[in-house]
């Protein structure tokens, strides 16, 4: 009875495959464990427990075991190899989990005591008794039918198990387990059977699976592998899926960015129109509300001039507070423009002096004066 479980979407857990076997072909047993240190672990147990419950080696049984946290005891399972053809167990290899279909279900809550299940299978019944609280069974029976089995032959059939559980105060009756495609992950089993849900962890399932127990751990370390391997995938795809956003963002911002700059080199000549007129506006405000006073200026500036050896060329006034003068002086007098240029910073009508352009040629420097006064420092004369 194989069933698979397939991945919604390229990104969702790889394909789960479940095979579950017939109840009546394995022959169950409860078996004592030995708790408390130095015991050895519950499954090397198991082990010497199928072996001597069998005529054959375990070599040629396939067998799992159920039991729980605390508990002193186990539930054993186990068939001869020769039960299952080989062209049926080949395709075991592919499959998560093998077992007896009543282990599917062992993963659901735990049952009061007394609580008979009785599973029904289209060949065969099988009871599950739970004599106590613990959640592991103590008795597992099949019945097998015929594939004509009609409903009187099936209530038949159900009224014997039920004979050889005396004791049973809730009866439950189970349809066949499957494997819920949907609720099942990347770690976990999950099988539903009516109103009965079992949830196996890979590792509990382990152990209830049938095959090989070496097969099984090669198994488990191919699996975590494979896990590892999937998440590198993933990974690797959402990268890649970021840097196609990423480039797609940037593709959008070079457009946008060219859009912007087409933009502006459209509206460069209105811009550049609106301040020119904006600064003529401005100049011509000026011009026609503040004097210019060049003849304060000059004086300003030849009462700080140290001696007569600073000679005046030219004179020009750029705006309203600046004046460019144009002037040489001896050439062994330099240090002389010095100190005009720190006579004319002391000045409170100064705000800046620059001295540029200075050259020697025919025993003459030559140098350029630019004086910057404080907006209406000056006043006019006579006033």
């Amino acid at each position: 009875m194989p069933t698979e479980s397939r991945p919604s979407s390229v990104f969702a857990a790889p394909v789960r495959q479940v095979t579950l076997l017939p109840d009546s072909h394995f022959f169950v047993r409860l078996v004592p464990l030995a708790t408390g240190e130095g015991a050895d672990t519950a499954a090397a147990q198991i082990e010497l427990a199928a072996e001597s419950l069998a005529p054959f080696p375990v070599s040629q049984l396939y067998y799992g075991f159920f039991t729980r946290p605390g508990l002193d005891r186990a539930l054993v399972f186990a068939s001869y190899r020769k039960r299952f053809p080989s062209d049926e167990t080949a395709v075991w290899s592919q499959a998560d989990f093998v077992a007896p279909a009543f282990a599917s279900l062992l993963g659901a809550s735990i049952p009061a005591g007394a609580t008979t299940w009785i599973i029904e299978y289209e060949n065969e019944l099988t009871a599950v008794h739970f004599g106590d609280a613990s959640g592991v069974p103590t008795e597992v029976r099949s019945f097998p039918l015929t594939p004509d089995a009609d409903g009187p032959a099936r209530d038949a059939a159900r009224e014997a198990l039920l004979r050889t559980l005396p004791g049973s105060r809730t009866i439950i009756n189970v349809p066949a387990p499957v494997l819920d495609v949907a609720a099942t992950s990347e770690n976990e089993l999950v099988f539903r059977a009516g109103d009965l849900v079992s949830t196996l962890p890979l590792a509990a399932g382990e152990v209830l699976d049938v095959r090989d127990k070496a097969e099984l751990a090669s198994r488990q370390q191919a699996r975590e592998r494979d896990q590892w391997l999937w998440r590198v995938l993933i990974g690797c795809a959402a990268l890649l899926v970021f840097c196609g956003l990423a480039e797609v963002g940037l593709v959008g911002a070079r457009m946008w960015h060219q859009t912007r700059a087409t933009q502006v080199a459209v509206q460069r000549p209105d811009v550049e129109s609106i301040i020119t007129k904006r600064n003529l506006a401005t100049r011509i405000e000026e011009l026609s509300s503040k004097r210019l006073l060049p003849l304060e200026m000059i004086t300003a500036v030849g009462e700080a001039r140290p001696s007569g050896n600073i000679q005046f060329l030219s004179m020009t006034t750029t705006g309203l507070y600046t004046l460019q003068l144009e002037a040489q002086t001896p050439a062994g007098a330099q240090g002389e423009i010095d100190a005009f240029q720190s006579a004319l910073r002391r000045l409170e009508v100064c705000e800046r002096v620059d001295v540029q352009g200075l050259e020697s040629r025919a025993g003459v420097a030559a140098f350029r004066l630019i004086v910057t006064f404080k907006p209406d420092a000056l006043k006019p004369a006579g006033s």
